[in-house]
């Protein structure tokens, strides 16, 4: 009988989708995502320097790092238009101490209907004393 209802559990937890759907993301996570995207889609680097981590930018400060303005930026401007606007979230997973002390969370993107894929990781770092989050990863895209 333990057995049957092991068999029946593990069938109706399959016939549901699995494990119980993830709480929404974070607004601003959404926000900021989103403001990428629209950046990307039109290849205003400018727009997209506030919304990402220092690491990302060149030693001024106010530009990308030539490296990912050269590639990453290159490859995510130009696959911006495959994603759902505003961004759609399929999971996350936190990647532990990012820089800075803050935490670091990958989410990934879920492309559009019509285009074929798995969806694209973004990371995202949240500051450890609070603030606004910033976009570490987007080579993805």
């Amino acid at each position: 009988m333990r057995r049957l209802n092991l068999v029946v559990s593990l069938w109706l937890l399959a016939a549901c989708g699995g494990a119980p759907p993830a709480p929404p993301p974070d607004p601003r996570v959404v926000a900021l995502l989103d403001a990428l995207l629209d950046a990307l889609a039109r290849g205003d680097a400018a727009a997209a320097v506030p919304l990402l981590h220092a690491n990302l930018l060149a030693a001024d400060g106010a530009t990308l790092d030539p490296q990912v303005a050269r590639y990453a930026w290159t490859k995510a401007a130009a696959n911006a238009r495959l994603y759902v606007r505003p961004p759609v979230i399929a999971a996350s997973r936190d990647e532990g101490d990012g820089p800075g002390g803050g935490r670091q969370v990958r989410y990934f993107l879920e492309k559009r209907p019509d285009v074929d894929g798995m969806p694209a990781p973004v990371t995202v770092v949240w500051p450890a004393g609070g603030g606004s989050p910033k976009v570490l990863y987007f080579g993805g895209l």
